[in-house]
C-alpha cells in the first residue's frame, strides 16, 4: 500500500531529523568519556618555529624576571639545615647563591673557612650563600661551624651525598655558583679570598 505523499514526505524528514541528531552525539563521544575528573600533568605546549616560545608581543623579561622560568636541576631538591629548618633549593631560583661543599674534616675546608666568611660578611646582603656538609656526622659538622665562626649562613646536612651528586661535586672543597638566571657553574677545589671576592663581583655586576 502506498502512502500519500505528504505523508512519505514527512518520514522521510522525520529519518534526516534524527540521522543528524545521532551523528552529532557522536561526536561529543569521546570527550565525554575523557572528563573522569582525573587530573594529570601535560607536557608544555611546542613553540612555533621562529616564535620563541614567548608571549605578549615577544619580549624577553627584564631583570629578575629572567630567572622565572624553570628551576634548574641542580636547585631542584629540599634538605635539612644544620639547625633542623627544611631548605628548598628552588628558593635560590632567581637569585644570585653560593654554595659551599665542605666536610668537617677536611683540612683544606678548615684554611678555606676565614675565607668564606670574610666574603659572606662583604657579599651577604646581595648573594645568598648555602654550605652543603657532607662525608661526616652531624654533631661533627656543628662543631665545624662553630669553630670557624660559619653561622651567619645556612648549612644543609648532606649525608647521603646527593645533593653533591646533584651539582657534581666529587670532592671537597667546592663551589658552585649561581646567578639569577638560573646558570650553575661548579668549581672544584680551594680558592683563595681575593679570587672568591671577584668571582663573587661577577655575580654582583661589581
Amino acid at each position: 500500500m502506498r502512502l500519500p505523499r505528504s505523508r512519505a514526505v514527512s518520514a522521510a524528514l522525520c529519518v534526516l531529523t534524527l540521522t543528524a541528531v545521532t551523528a552529532a552525539c557522536g561526536g561529543g563521544t569521546d570527550e565525554s568519556d575523557s572528563g573522569t575528573g582525573k587530573v594529570t600533568e601535560s607536557d608544555p605546549a611546542p613553540s612555533t618555529p621562529g616564535d620563541g616560545g614567548q608571549q605578549d608581543g615577544g619580549q624577553e623579561p627584564e631583570g629578575d624576571e629572567a630567572g622565572s622560568g624553570n628551576v634548574p636541576k641542580e636547585l631542584a631538591f629540599t634538605a635539612s639545615t644544620l639547625d633542623g629548618d627544611d631548605f628548598d633549593g628552588a628558593s635560590l631560583h632567581g637569585k644570585n647563591a653560593v654554595l659551599w661543599f665542605w666536610a668537617p674534616w677536611c683540612t683544606v675546608c678548615a684554611a678555606e673557612a676565614p675565607a668564606i666568611k670574610k666574603t659572606v660578611e662583604q657579599h651577604g646582603d646581595d648573594v645568598t650563600f648555602v654550605g652543603v656538609a657532607g662525608k661526616g656526622r652531624t654533631d661533627e659538622m656543628k662543631k665545624f661551624v662553630g669553630t670557624h665562626d660559619l653561622g651567619d649562613f645556612a648549612h644543609t646536612v648532606d649525608e647521603d651525598g646527593s645533593l653533591w651528586s646533584r651539582f657534581g661535586v666529587t670532592a671537597q672543597p667546592a663551589l658552585a655558583f649561581v646567578d639569577k638566571t638560573g646558570k650553575v657553574e661548579v668549581v672544584p677545589g680551594t680558592m683563595s679570598e681575593q679570587a672568591l671576592n671577584a668571582r663573587v663581583g661577577k655575580l654582583t655586576g661589581e
